[in-house]
This record gives C-alpha cells, structure tokens and sequence, in this order.
C-alpha cells in the first residue's frame, strides 16, 4: 500500500489544512520559541506552504495585571526593516494581539481573520515563534513592562504545490 502522506504521487492534491501549537513561557527576558516540525506529519521542505496564526491561549502566571500588545513574528516568513537607510531582512510578522489579564487569569484570542503568508524559509525540523512587546509601545514606555505569560500559538498550515 502507498503511503497516504507522500505527495509526489499526487497529481490533483487536496489541500487540507494541518495545524500545529506551540506551548512556551514568554518574559521580557525571554522571547522565542523553538517549534519542533514533525516531517513525517508536516513536511514543509517540499512543495509550496502557506502558515496564519489560527489563535493563541495566553495565562497570566506573573504577579502583575498585563495590559498590553504583543506581535507574534517568525523565522519561517521574511519581512524588512529600513535600519540607517537600507533594507534589512527580520523574522516576518503573523499577527498582533491585546493582552488584557490580570494574574492567574487565562484568555483565548482567535485572530479576527486567518491572514496566510507564503512560508519562505524552510526549517530543518524546528522553527521559531518570537513573541513580544509591540515595538512601537515598548519605546513608548519609560520603565519597561515584566510579564511571566504561558502563550499556546496555534499555527495553521496549508500546502498550495
């Protein structure tokens, strides 16, 4: 029998969506994420993909209340930044969210639309999800922000090729 998941013997290919969480505790201090990719589930390394954030699961586990925006950004999309008048290539942005919690409290947050950017870099078997304090309130406030937060992202993958 052929194996079901092996698309080099599809011609027509149907393209359901496969989806993947990725569990972490976020600080100021720490702020990225290693997702293990399972290629036998997930095999980005062929044919063309596409990945949105479907949602995210956030539990407030610091001591203080959390009132906030947090971009959600990673190595599998590329984006540019102008920095000294040249463009320079940074881990692409999927989405934003306010976070609004205080402690011990947890929030489910869908994104209002699954937005679907083309995946252009091409993990070996993990990738990584950044997340952090929106840029622009960052260099806003005088006195940085502390938060201890569990965040689940739920990435949502479809393969067009």
């Amino acid at each position: 029998m052929s194996d079901p998941n092996n698309y080099q013997q599809v011609k027509l290919l149907s393209n359901p969506i496969k989806a993947l969480s990725c569990v972490e505790y976020f600080t100021r201090e720490k702020q990225i994420s290693e997702c293990r990719v399972f290629k036998e589930l997930l095999n980005l390394s062929e044919g063309v993909w596409t990945v949105a954030v479907d949602s995210i699961t956030v539990v407030n586990c610091g001591g203080e209340k959390i009132d906030a925006t947090f971009d959600i950004r990673t190595n599998l999309i590329s984006s540019y930044v102008e920095v000294q008048g040249n463009a320079v290539a940074t881990n692409g942005w999927l989405a934003s969210f306010d976070v609004k919690l205080s402690q011990g409290k947890y929030k489910h947050l869908p994104t209002p639309k699954n937005t679907f950017f083309t995946v252009t870099s091409r993990p070996a078997d993990t990738f990584r999800l950044e997340f952090k304090l929106h840029q622009f309130l960052s260099e806003m406030f005088m006195v940085p922000i502390t938060y201890n937060l569990r965040v689940e992202t739920r990435l949502l993958f479809q393969r067009l090729l």
